[in-house]
């Protein structure tokens, strides 16, 4: 018989990973639209 205190732990360092996965995919994103962006930019200036 599974605890119920060991089952909400679970869920919660589930839930922490799924936020903390999100959370890296958007600043990947982020840091490649800023590299897009400084790239787009110094082709206007040149």
């Amino acid at each position: 018989l599974l605890d119920t205190k060991c089952i909400g732990c679970y869920q919660f360092l589930h839930r922490r990973k799924l936020a903390k996965d999100l959370l890296n995919g958007e600043l990947r994103i982020l840091h490649s639209a800023a590299s897009w962006l400084t790239h787009y930019c110094s082709t206007l200036s040149a």
